[in-house]
């Protein structure tokens, strides 16, 4: 956090408050009090970045969508689901308006949805917006990207809260698979696969 309000001082003395890169020290800065649970804070700072945003780029610019969708996260922790929604969906409207719809900022936005659905056991309504993440992230990525690997752990997830436990091993193989080059998350998905066969024994 030190580094990001040494960094937005230093912008702040060569730049007008309004400019596009203040914005995103107010995203970046936004983030680091959402991870620290800090959602008032969170807001307060993804709200100066949207207005500058907005007002620099237009209402309809992909780096508002990206505001849109970090505000959406807030809520999404915070349990306010229709203003999750209502971030999210904005967020959606401007990726296929700006970029297309088979564009994958625009399939993070269905993932997003998904993890709305998800978190209010929606599980039905999440896979389908699952689904049309992974439709739109697979057509444009190579096959070991992680935003394709997250959207099958998602899927996963779904499906081992279901109790579905031998599809929901053979997701997360599947994902680990993609990810043994070294992404972070392959202990917590060993641990989960461990969980998952203790649990069908």
């Amino acid at each position: 956090m030190e580094n990001y309000n040494i960094g937005f001082k230093i912008r702040q003395l060569n730049l007008p408050s309004d400019h596009p890169s203040i914005a995103s020290i107010y995203q970046a800065i936004g983030a680091v009090h959402h991870e620290s649970g800090r959602y008032d804070d969170a807001l307060e700072n993804y709200k100066h970045a949207l207005d500058i945003r907005a007002k620099a780029l237009g209402p309809n610019h992909s780096s508002v969508a990206t505001v849109y969708k970090s505000i959406g996260g807030v809520y999404l922790d915070q349990g306010e689901y229709g203003q999750a929604l209502k971030q999210y969906m904005r967020a959606l409207e401007i990726c296929v308006l700006t970029l297309s719809e088979s564009h994958p900022s625009t399939g993070d936005c269905y993932h997003s949805l998904g993890m709305l659905c998800e978190r209010q056991n929606h599980f039905e309504e999440a896979v389908k917006h699952y689904v049309k993440a992974r439709e739109i992230i697979t057509a444009f990525l190579p096959s070991e990207h992680p935003s394709i690997a997250k959207v099958r752990a998602s899927l996963a997830n779904v499906e081992l809260r279901q109790g579905a436990y031998d599809d929901s091993i053979e997701m997360y193989n599947t994902v680990l698979d993609m990810q043994k080059a070294g992404v972070k998350n392959i202990l917590i998905l060993y641990l989960r696969i461990m969980h998952l066969e203790f649990s069908i024994v």
